[in-house]
């Protein structure tokens, strides 16, 4: 092999190693933001599960809206 033919070949390794990492940092962005939509969406599925549940234990405990203590108080 003359140098020009290994020089050809590096050239087409580097752009097969290019290609790899060009596709490994395509996957990485998606994932990122994947998991950032996934984070959103689980926070806020955990907020109204914590919001039923103190809507839930209140109504429990027999509280009254504001609205009608107020009427009945006066």
């Amino acid at each position: 092999m003359d140098a020009e033919q290994i020089q050809q070949q590096m050239r087409i390794r580097r752009a097969a190693i290019d290609a790899k990492l060009d596709r490994l940092q395509a996957a990485a962005d998606t994932a990122r933001r994947r998991s950032a939509a996934a984070f959103l969406i689980a926070t806020s599925v955990g907020l109204l599960a914590v919001w039923l549940v103190r809507r839930r234990a209140a109504r429990r405990r027999g509280r009254r809206p504001e609205a009608l203590r107020l009427a009945r108080v006066s």
